[in-house]
């Protein structure tokens, strides 16, 4: 099998190994939303269900400082998609609306705040189903004045038979992969119990880079050397023949 030339190897190192690099930058400049606070209800049952179109508030929802979005402990009961917007109220106006969610893992859905509570606060929390599938809303059961309620345009309001569960999540620290790199050497070292295993996986990881670079090159190299010494050959045979 013929080696490839050393410019379309390059080339093709290129256009795989910068897609591959973007794709891990962005991977690692991303960062998650952290949990803050919680009203810590247990999740025990469904307390009932959120239609589309509906809005469920519970009273005296206690907030952290700092939250900048809120994770409902809820999962779809009915097909089609999935999104909410808040709203917190306190001392009579409104603290924040949030953006559409989606459903995450483990069962809830995040909706963000428009901006993040300046300090603790305990007010009232309502959640609108703004889309298409019912949500089956998980908590606990408590007394009547701790319950949820739900109101339908055209319907009075309702109300299920506990809390739902909220927590509180924040972005005010984004934690991404490049914030951890400059741990990763300690890491490594606690891991393995040798404080040489950091160094080890950097020579490693510099021996590997060197010999894809030497792999690349060696081809164009072979490939000039061998093109140079067929036209003496080529030469002599067509000699022999005349």
């Amino acid at each position: 099998m013929a080696a490839l030339p050393r410019q379309p190897a390059l080339k093709a190192f290129a256009a795989g190994a910068v897609p591959i690099a973007v794709v891990l930058a962005i991977a690692a400049s991303g960062s998650a939303w952290q949990r803050v606070g919680s009203d810590n209800t247990a999740v025990q049952l469904t307390i009932g269900t959120l239609p589309a179109g509906a809005v469920g508030c519970q009273p005296h929802e206690p907030l952290a400082a700092g939250t900048g979005a809120v994770r409902i402990a809820a999962v779809p009961a009915s097909p089609g998609s999935v999104a909410l917007r808040v709203q917190l109220r306190a001392a009579g106006r409104l603290e924040g609306a949030g953006a559409p969610g989606g459903v995450a893992p483990g069962g809830t859905v995040v909706a963000a705040l428009a901006h993040r509570t300046a300090s603790a606060i305990v007010a009232p929390l309502c959640v609108w189903n703004t889309g298409q599938a019912t949500l089956a809303l998980q908590g606990a059961a408590t007394g009547p004045a701790d319950r949820l309620t739900v109101a339908l345009a055209g319907k009075p309001a309702g109300a299920m038979v506990g809390r739902v569960r909220v927590d509180d999540l924040t972005g005010s620290h984004p934690s991404s992969l490049w914030s951890v790199l400059g741990k990763l050497p300690e890491r490594a070292a606690t891991a393995t119990g040798s404080a040489l295993a950091p160094w080890l996986a950097a020579v490693g990881l510099l021996g590997m880079l060197l010999a894809v670079a030497a792999l690349l090159w060696s081809p164009g190299e072979a490939n000039e050397r061998s093109s140079e010494g067929a036209a003496p050959l080529a030469s002599a045979g067509d000699a022999d023949a005349r």
